[in-house]
């Protein structure tokens, strides 16, 4: 099995940069759960401290009354439509967002998210859906392969506030595709074990990603605190080049958490002038 992957290797992908590695079942479960984990402990003390510590760094400078900004980052279920039996790829979008108001009343705002990194793609999907030609020793050899493609998305969502707290968003979306690749994977090698085999599919998927995106936010203390996000977003862009044969679009349910660049608060000041004046009173009257 291994002389046959290195010689479709040498064969047909010369020029790109493949890896053959073998891979733990164990290991890739543990490497997913130590992820997940990661990203819920690293959300639970960010709501509560993100904000005073970014305060602290940039002061005022960077809100008024009308504009705020603020990080975002949220988990991403993203779907191919189109390219039959597969299961979805599951990753952390992180970006960050200005919030704009458009009116006195605070009724409507304007919030434009940047998203450095946006995963989209799929898992188990189906070989014969592979962007890549001349390589029927490898899908003979493998069931499913998993497409992982990464863009960098750009979201203006018009927002209108039914209480401080709950608004309904809709935007249009542009993403600009950073990478692409396909893993196929052969189970089988030994107890335990796969072997995996990556390459680049940049010439198959087009560079431009465009759609319309739906969100609804909750944000705690009446508007002023944490934003909670669930948005769908759909494409009406083809995901592949016309001459790769394949057609496909991106599907993707998101639960992200916003957190606020807030103005550096003055309260302790207030607070250590306020005692010194009671201190300085009390001396008064003890004279």
């Amino acid at each position: 099995m291994e002389n046959i992957l290195t010689r479709v290797a040498g064969k047909t992908y010369k020029n790109q940069t493949d890896k053959v590695k073998r891979l733990g079942s164990r290991g890739i479960v543990a490497k997913k759960i130590v992820t997940i984990a990661f990203f819920i402990v690293l959300l639970v003390p960010v709501a509560g401290n993100a904000q005073a510590l970014i305060a602290l760094i940039l002061g005022k400078k960077i809100e008024t009354d009308r504009l705020k900004l603020g990080l975002f980052m949220a988990e991403q279920t993203a779907f191919i439509l189109e390219s039959g039996s597969y299961n979805p790829r599951i990753g952390f979008a992180i970006g960050a967002y200005t919030d704009i108001k458009l009116d006195k009343n605070g009724k409507w705002s304007l919030q434009n998210y940047l998203v450095f990194k946006s995963p989209k793609g799929a898992t188990r999907l189906d070989v014969s859906k592979n962007a890549l030609t001349d390589n029927t020793e490898i899908l003979d050899s493998s069931k499913y392969l998993r497409r992982d493609i990464t863009y960098f998305s750009i979201l203006p969502i018009v927002r209108y506030h039914f209480t401080p707290s709950w608004s309904l968003g809709l935007g249009p979306f542009v993403g600009f595709r950073m990478s692409s690749n396909d893993t196929y994977t052969i189970d089988g090698m030994q107890k335990g074990e796969s072997l995996s085999y990556k390459m680049k599919i940049k010439d198959q998927t087009n560079i431009v990603d465009a759609g319309l995106a739906l969100d609804v936010q909750y944000v705690f203390y009446k508007g002023k605190g944490v934003q909670i996000n669930f948005q769908y977003q759909q494409s009406f862009t083809n995901v592949y080049k016309k001459s790769s044969g394949l057609k496909g679009e991106n599907m993707v349910f998101q639960i992200g958490a916003g957190i606020p660049i807030v103005k550096k608060s003055n309260d302790v000041s207030d607070g250590v002038e306020a005692k010194s004046t009671k201190k300085g009173k009390k001396k008064e009257k003890q004279k």
